[in-house]
């Protein structure tokens, strides 16, 4: 990535890692966090008050209902951590990643869900740019950042509705 995004979207957001880090280190970027749970959704509304974050908007929704939206394509940066495998991630959050952006998908090690998730990243117009391997100290199999940029626009039919990218995977 060239520059710090001005807008950022996490899928899946759970607790808020990693765009409430994020969002306090980088107080002036916008970000938009979509969970579907409403215990979890209560305790980002705690937190985002408590730490008082502005520009932070937090729906709660699964992520196929919203993407079709005034939310497509206008981020410059998507964000999915343990949401579902890198095949099912892209269908979830390439659609809201403008043309240019990025995703950044953190997952395991192995190679063999890169290689499962070809023929999305062809057909949701995503590229892998690049890949990290990360070694934290209280994991014992290694993490990995990949970095996938937004090269053309997703089709429309994209995503699916709620519950097929799970049930018939790309």
């Amino acid at each position: 990535m060239e520059k710090i995004p001005d807008k950022l979207i996490d899928i899946g957001t759970g607790a808020g890692f990693p765009s409430i880090p994020l969002k306090i280190f980088l107080p002036k970027i916008k970000c938009t966090l979509i969970e579907a749970r409403e215990k979890k959704i209560a305790f980002l509304l705690h937190l985002t008050k408590k730490l008082n974050l502005q520009s932070v908007t937090i729906i709660k929704a699964r992520a196929e209902e919203v993407a079709k939206e005034e939310k497509r394509e206008s981020f410059d940066l998507a964000l999915g951590r343990a949401v579902a495998r890198l095949n099912v991630l892209l269908e979830y959050a390439l659609p809201y990643v403008k043309v240019g952006g990025y995703l950044i998908a953190q997952k395991g090690a192995s190679i063999q869900g890169i290689k499962k998730a070809e023929n999305a990243l062809f057909l949701l117009g995503g590229k892998i740019r690049n890949i990290k391997y990360i070694k934290l100290p209280f994991l014992e199999q290694p993490r990995s950042l990949i970095l996938i940029q937004k090269i053309k626009t997703t089709p429309f039919a994209y995503p699916r509705r709620v519950g097929i990218p799970q049930k018939r995977p790309l």
